[in-house]
């Protein structure tokens, strides 16, 4: 796996996260 890719999948992950707890919060 490239870098690049690596990167973007924790970016997407991250993104998960902080929408589903934003989801939990409200």
């Amino acid at each position: 796996m490239s870098p690049d890719s690596s990167a973007l999948l924790m970016r997407a992950t991250e993104d998960s996260i902080s929408t589903a707890t934003e989801s939990l919060r409200v």
